[in-house]
C-alpha cells in the first residue's frame, strides 16, 4: 500500500509541469492546443486514480458485497426464526382454550376428591367421637354407680354402728369377747 502511494506521488510530480503548461496563458492562436493539454491532464489524472484505486475499490466493493450478502443471510435466518416462533405462539394460543378447559376439569375433579376425602374423614371423626363419648359415658355412669354404692355402704355402716351402739351393751361386749377367745382356743 505504501509503495503504491509513493508511485502515485512520483507520477504526480512528473506531470506537474504538464499541468502548469496546460493552465498557462499560452498563445490564443492555438485553441486546440489548450484543449489537448486539458485532455491530457484529465487522462493523466484519471490514470493516476485508476492506478491508485484499481485494487482498493474492487476489494472494497467485494467486501461490501460480501457484507450485504451476509446481512441478507442473517436477516433471512432471523425472519425464519421469527416466523417459526410466530407459528409456535399461534399454536399455543390455539391450544390455550383447550388447556384452560382441561385445567378447569382437573381442578374440579381434584376439588371433588378433596370434598369426598374431607367428608369421609369427618364421618370417621364423628364415629370416633360418638364411640369415645359412649365409652366415657359408660365409664362415668359406672363411676357414679360405684360412688353411690360407696356412699350407701358408708351410710349403712354408720347406721349399723349407731344401732349396734344402742343395742349392744357392756355385757354383750363381754360375751362377744369370751366367745371369740373360745373360738381361737378351739383352733389350737
Amino acid at each position: 500500500m505504501r509503495r503504491r502511494a509513493v508511485t502515485a506521488m512520483t507520477i504526480l510530480l512528473a506531470l506537474l509541469p504538464v499541468l502548469a503548461l496546460a493552465s498557462g496563458g499560452g498563445e490564443a492562436a492555438h485553441p486546440w492546443r489548450d484543449i489537448i493539454f486539458k485532455f491530457i491532464n484529465l487522462s493523466v489524472l484519471l490514470g493516476i486514480f485508476y492506478y491508485a484505486l484499481r485494487k482498493v475499490v474492487p476489494q472494497a466493493l467485494m467486501d461490501r458485497k460480501e457484507g450485504v450478502a451476509k446481512e441478507l443471510c442473517e436477516a433471512k435466518k432471523a425472519k425464519e426464526d421469527a416466523e417459526a416462533r410466530l407459528a409456535e405462539y399461534k399454536q399455543k394460543v390455539a391450544n390455550l382454550q383447550s388447556e384452560i378447559a382441561a385445567l378447569r376439569a382437573d381442578f374440579k375433579a381434584e376439588g371433588e376428591l378433596q370434598k369426598k376425602r374431607i367428608l369421609e374423614q369427618a364421618q370417621k371423626s364423628v364415629e370416633a367421637i360418638s364411640k369415645n363419648a359412649a365409652t366415657v359415658g359408660e365409664r362415668e355412669a359406672k363411676m357414679a354407680i360405684d360412688s353411690i354404692r360407696e356412699e350407701a355402704v358408708k351410710q349403712a355402716l354408720a347406721l349399723a354402728g349407731e344401732i349396734l351402739a344402742k343395742a349392744y351393751g357392756a355385757e354383750d361386749q363381754k360375751r362377744a369377747i369370751e366367745k371369740t377367745i373360745d373360738k381361737i382356743e378351739g383352733l389350737h
